[in-house]
């Protein structure tokens, strides 16, 4: 239930370094105009859908705060979404040995949220799959990102691809 930004807390200082590198990188850059950031807050599944909205939105809301912070790009440089992170977890997933995993998948793909998909993950198994994704991988899908929108000036489209071809 935190929307805000811990610069100390697990990955967060060598992700918080990635993204002012990248920024910095491009915004030294005098061919790069960088045109807004998208920012996307995400919530894991447990709770209510409006408490994760909440969360998913104050989380990017804090990214986007802490890049204003350091940055001088006016408000409307920052495009805000949010969400639960299905698909987060779906990619968890499938990257672990799990023994009820293609159940749970099952649900994931095959169950709306609106249909109570989170419900029948609680019930899998009397828990036991719901409580280990609680413990070991909710707390990897409440995150926030950042990806830049930019355009180089003065690109010759003509040049470009005479450059690739030689």
């Amino acid at each position: 239930n935190k929307i805000n930004i811990r610069p100390e807390y697990m990955n967060n200082p060598k992700e918080l370094a990635k993204i002012r590198a990248m920024i910095d990188e491009l915004k030294s850059d005098p061919s790069i105009k960088v045109n807004k950031l998208d920012i996307v807050g995400y919530a894991s599944p447990e709770g209510s859908l409006a408490n994760n909205k909440r969360l998913s939105e104050g989380r990017a809301m804090a990214l986007r705060d802490y890049l204003a912070s350091r940055y001088d790009f006016s408000r409307n440089h920052f495009i805000i979404f949010g969400g639960e992170n299905w698909d987060g977890l779906v990619k968890a997933l499938d990257t672990i040995d799990f023994e009820y995993k293609d159940e749970a998948l099952n649900i994931i793909n095959d169950i709306p949220v609106e249909k109570g998909r989170e419900a029948k993950l609680m019930q899998l198994r009397g828990g036991v799959p719901y409580r280990y994704m609680l413990k070991y991988i909710f707390p990897s899908l409440r995150v926030a990102i950042c990806k830049v929108n930019y355009e180089i000036k003065n690109f010759n489209l003509d040049e470009a691809k005479e450059i690739i071809k030689t």
